[in-house]
């Protein structure tokens, strides 16, 4: 397990700690939303081997989540499908496992292969078109990924909510097409769903909710 911050202290020992102002993260213009773009560095990843899974800070965790690495391709990143924000695109749609992603994007939960050159190329276009993906990517990192420039696959859904804008749970009739079913109750904690994604939530109220363990 691999911490990337920029205060290491007071971190377990067994956690390997990653400084934002090391040298593999030095001199190159990341801002704001868009910190999350070096973890697709790949001076980084050459530290790791095979598959990545990262998690930001503001998920929590009912169950084993060994099961996302089953929707790991090369090719691309592997994000949260969160296509409750845009109900009525729901139907008819591949959601993604098949290496291609039509629905919305979330990059709370993000899998990759460290040695992918598709994925170091999210960065390096980054670094070297830093002010057009500002402009055109108002937002951040999500609608970076979503440009259009990248290949992008998404997890199954069935297995993450979030806790402010509901769940999507899915049969599928085939990769062509499938029937959502959408939860809009918000506010809601579904300790049998393994993942929460803390997105759309006051910055105060992420902190309450990590530190006190309000999830049962």
């Amino acid at each position: 397990m691999w911490c990337i911050t920029d205060n290491v202290d007071g971190i377990d020992e067994r956690i390997t700690t990653i400084k934002f102002d090391s040298p593999t993260f030095g001199g190159n213009p990341y801002f704001k939303s868009f910190n999350k773009v070096r973890i697709y560095n790949e001076e980084l990843n050459s530290d790791f081997t095979g598959k990545v899974l990262y998690f930001d800070l503001d998920v929590i965790i009912h169950n084993n989540v060994d099961f996302l690495l089953e929707d790991i391709y090369y090719g691309g990143v592997t994000t949260i499908c969160c296509s409750w924000v845009h109900k009525t695109n729901y139907y008819n749609k591949k959601l993604g496992w098949a290496k291609t992603a039509y629905l919305e994007g979330n990059s709370s939960i993000i899998g990759f292969f460290s040695d992918d050159s598709d994925v170091h190329y999210i960065h390096d276009y980054y670094i070297q078109h830093t002010q057009h993906v500002h402009n055109d990517s108002v937002g951040g990192d999500d609608i970076y990924l979503l440009m259009g420039l990248h290949e992008i696959n998404q997890f199954r859904v069935g297995n993450i909510y979030s806790y402010m804008l509901g769940f999507i749970s899915a049969e599928f009739k085939n990769l062509s097409k499938c029937e959502c079913v959408v939860d809009e109750e918000q506010q809601v904690w579904r300790n049998n769903i393994p993942i929460c994604i803390l997105n759309h939530m006051p910055f105060a109220s992420k902190i309450k909710h990590m530190i006190n363990k309000e999830v049962n």
